[in-house]
């Protein structure tokens, strides 16, 4: 009996860390990739699909890469899976972040291995990257590679 009983332990606890998320931290290039970048505070949380969907409502301070037509974005709501197990990000409210999204369907998405960061946590350097270096270093970066191209 006392068998039994640690192997469906030990089948609960392999089936439980099989599912986590998991990924890479983001570098410079990965931020190409996404839709669009920014500096920005979210205002509002809606919760939708029973829970399983949080979708943010951000005030953009500063866009640091995207699309001509998202260039004068001044809000965005930006949709994530509430739970970090499914990789979603849970945005601290009235807290400044760097934002980085996909515009995937009609909606931005965004999760936990898309490089979010809190704003005030980031070193000057990497402040001054995403404020004055990001846009240079993606266009360069989808010359060399345009099939990466986030938009």
């Amino acid at each position: 009996m006392e068998k039994k009983l640690v192997s469906v332990l030990f089948f609960c606890c392999w089936l439980t860390a099989t599912h986590a998320c998991t990924c890479l931290m983001p570098d410079h290039d990965s931020y190409c990739t996404m839709t669009i970048v920014f500096h920005g505070i979210a205002e509002a949380l809606d919760i939708q699909d029973n829970g399983d969907t949080d979708v943010y409502t951000f005030w953009i301070d500063q866009i640091f890469w995207a699309p001509d037509d998202f260039n004068d974005t001044q809000a965005i709501n930006v949709t994530s899976h509430s739970f970090d197990s499914l990789c979603g990000f849970s945005f601290e409210l009235d807290t400044p972040y760097v934002v980085a999204a996909r515009f995937v369907n009609g909606v931005f998405r965004s999760g936990l291995c898309d490089g979010n960061q809190l704003w005030n946590s980031l070193p000057k350097s990497e402040k001054r990257f995403f404020s004055r270096r990001l846009q240079k270093h993606c266009a360069r970066k989808n010359k060399e590679q345009p099939e990466v191209a986030g938009h």
